[in-house]
């Protein structure tokens, strides 16, 4: 019987944690929410965001909140959440029955990215982490796309999108 020699493979999620870490020379936290957070650049790199999947596809009810926590006391580490990649695609999205998804932009980064500590989608739970010891700034933001891309129900049932 041949020796197998198993390698343990890395998440997409992981990978990209390493690949913002070592490019950027930023410490890039670990979350407990792969499946519905993931951290990403944008302006070729320049700057940082933290994009947020609802998971639940054809709900026009979008609450998101999401709290966030960072080393250095500062109010300003992080935007509102705006909707993914624009208002106009989430509400294409939603109406073709797939999930929305909203990000937050970080600002005055230079060390480290916020630490995402709890994600709660239309009051559920979706995943949450410990937060940071000592000195720290946290801060939650917690928009309803729904308002922010005027849904309006009865016309998203009537229109019917072709995939």
């Amino acid at each position: 019987m041949k020796n197998v020699i198993f390698k343990k493979t890395k998440s997409t999620s992981d990978k990209i944690r390493e690949s913002l870490s070592s490019a950027l020379a930023l410490f890039v936290p670990q979350h407990n929410c792969h499946n519905h957070f993931k951290y990403a650049t944008e302006d070729g790199g320049k700057s940082y965001i933290g994009i947020f999947n609802a998971s639940r596809q054809g709900n026009l009810n979008l609450n998101f909140e999401a709290t966030f926590e960072i080393h250095k006391k500062d109010q300003s580490a992080w935007s509102a959440l705006l909707p993914y990649p624009d208002k106009a695609t989430v509400a294409l999205n939603i109406m073709k029955g797939k999930p929305a998804e909203v990000y937050v932009r970080f600002v005055n980064i230079t060390t480290e990215l916020p630490k995402l500590i709890s994600f709660k989608f239309n009051e559920n739970l979706m995943c949450s982490n410990t937060g940071y010891q000592g000195p720290r700034t946290k801060g939650t933001v917690n928009p309803r796309v729904s308002q922010l891309i005027q849904i309006n129900p009865r016309i998203s049932k009537v229109i019917k999108i072709k995939p």
